[in-house]
């Protein structure tokens, strides 16, 4: 019986081994694991090694912007200058000019700068080189100004100050219409009310009388080229043989002029549509030959046709 009763005991021996080692599972298990800490899992957190490498990268970011430092003010201040130069200012410079250097000017320097500086203030787009139109502004500035024959506005590459040339017409002579009275100049263009004229400039010039019926405005054609070159030449060469033209005078009559001149009671009858020089000339050797006839025509002296001249 004996044999029995240890083979019972060993039996449950192994048993109680067996129980024992499967109470001390998860503690083995907990011992082969590494022991939980605060610290160790801090250690490990990636958002304090993100933070660090953040820190330790701060530094070397501030050396690189320190040292692009310069740089970054050379840009500045180069942009800076580009943009200013670009930039126009509304005070321009004047250069005044006429065909004859010795031609009192029309107008005054300061007279045509302020025109020029109102038109420049009229747009904002006036104040840069890259938006201003000069086209635009050249048919304003002559529309403020019809005597100037000719003007063109300069932008300088580096000054703001913008430069405006200036070249006036010449005035021939001061047509009167009406009741009115205008500075024509040689293309037969009104460029001015003879009121605005310089007075030492308008006391010097002849007036003709228009009884023709003609439409007259500044700023437009009233007279043709031709008729004007005309005028101007048939007083050049009395002028040359020392005959002073006292008047003109358009009469009705299309294509007719009537001079008077110093101490002749007649005048002398024109055709515009021939050769001024001829026509001129034909009266200068009639004249010649009826002074030493001592001859002095009352009425008129007639040279519309070339090559014949009559008398009254």
């Amino acid at each position: 019986m004996l044999p029995n009763k240890e083979k019972n005991k060993t039996v449950s021996l192994r048993s109680k081994s067996k129980k024992d080692s499967s109470r001390r599972q998860p503690g083995r298990d907990l011992g082969n694991s590494p022991a939980f800490s605060y610290y160790a899992k801090r250690s490990g957190d990636p958002g304090q090694l993100s933070r660090k490498t953040q820190r330790e990268k701060l530094p070397i970011l501030q050396r690189q912007w320190f040292k692009n430092l310069p740089s970054l003010i050379a840009l500045t201040v180069v942009v800076v200058s580009v943009l200013y130069c670009l930039g126009l200012n509304t005070n321009p410079k004047i250069l005044l000019s006429a065909p004859d250097a010795k031609a009192t000017p029309m107008r005054s320097r300061e007279a045509y700068q302020k025109g020029a500086e109102e038109i420049l203030n009229s747009s904002i787009f006036n104040r840069s080189k890259l938006t201003i139109n000069t086209d635009a502004f050249y048919a304003q500035f002559l529309e403020k100004f019809p005597e100037v024959a000719d003007a063109s506005l300069n932008l300088p590459l580096v000054s703001r100050r913008p430069v405006i040339s200036i070249d006036t017409a010449q005035p021939q002579i001061i047509l009167s219409v009406g009741n009115r009275n205008y500075v024509i100049d040689s293309r037969g263009k009104a460029i001015m009310n003879a009121a605005d004229l310089a007075k030492s400039t308008r006391m010097s010039l002849l007036v003709v009388n228009d009884e023709s019926g003609l439409q007259a405005k500044v700023g437009q054609g009233v007279l043709p080229a031709s008729e004007m070159d005309f005028i101007t030449q048939v007083i050049a060469q009395l002028k040359s043989k020392d005959i002073s033209v006292q008047s003109i005078r358009l009469p009705v009559a299309a294509k007719e002029m009537e001079v008077r001149v110093s101490n002749k009671p007649y005048v002398i009858k024109f055709n515009v549509d021939t050769d001024p020089r001829i026509a001129a000339g034909d009266y200068l050797a009639v004249n010649e030959t009826l002074q030493k006839q001592n001859i002095t025509p009352s009425q008129y002296i007639d040279v519309r046709i070339e090559g014949r001249v009559y008398y009254k």
